[in-house]
């Protein structure tokens, strides 16, 4: 004779889904009648048991068999995809969806993301320092034409000041650092087109960031870079050697 189960001892006991989203068994009947009720959202849902084993379980309101207008996400707190982690602080009507203002707690700062991203961790600490720990992007103008250019340009003299990979900086490099200012790409953004030969670096961003021409300094900043081609700095540090 089958041995009765008593399933009484899976109540109050927490379980995550494959996407590591927590929620609790309030009670279970059988195998076949479990009910659970979800951290984040409070929704309560029927399932199988086998599901819960399988850790193959959804949120009704994540997968969107709620109209995403009436859901609120206040208090809502994960991690990015990065590790950093953020909390939901206030939300607002963006047509065509709701968008939900995230305070990352390692910067303290804020930014607007839709209800996707918020719940598949893709919201981005703008403030958080990426680039070899200095370097970090800010709120910068992404309709600017030269913006991914001017990307490039700035996260190679992070890099070059910063790497501890030493083919990245090279010894050249070894006490050259970045003005503060400049550890922000929104800042070096800017400030580019106020940098000697921006017009020729806006049509040929190969050119390079000097900062040795003005006045041989071991400091990128707006009053110590150029903009030069490669064979005219190859003739600078050449010259300087």
């Amino acid at each position: 004779m089958p041995k009765k189960v008593d399933w009484s001892i899976y109540t109050d006991t927490k379980h995550l889904n494959n996407q590591g989203e927590e929620y609790t068994i309030i009670k279970a009947w059988d195998a076949r009648m479990v009910q659970i009720v979800w951290t984040n959202t409070g929704s309560k849902m029927t399932t199988r048991m086998d599901k819960i084993k399988q850790g193959n379980l959804q949120d009704p309101i994540y997968k969107g068999t709620i109209p995403s207008r009436q859901i609120s996400k206040i208090g809502f707190t994960r991690a990015n995809l990065r590790g950093l982690e953020y909390c939901v602080i206030a939300e607002k009507m963006s047509n065509p969806e709701k968008l939900f203002l995230c305070l990352f707690k390692n910067t303290n700062t804020t930014i607007w993301a839709s209800s996707g991203n918020v719940d598949a961790g893709k919201v981005r600490d703008n403030y958080s320092k990426t680039v070899c720990g200095v370097g970090y992007l800010g709120d910068f103008d992404k309709n600017l034409e030269y913006a991914l250019s001017a990307r490039k340009t700035w996260s190679k003299m992070i890099t070059r000041c910063y790497s501890t990979n030493i083919n990245d900086s090279g010894m050249s490099y070894a006490d050259a650092h970045v003005s503060t200012r400049w550890h922000s790409f929104e800042n070096f953004l800017r400030d580019i087109s106020m940098i000697e030969n921006f017009e020729k670096w806006e049509k040929d961003s190969s050119m390079e960031l000097d900062k040795d021409k003005i006045s041989k300094s071991k400091v990128y900043s707006l009053d110590t870079c150029v903009f030069l081609t490669r064979a005219e700095n190859m003739t600078l540090v050449h010259n300087n050697i």
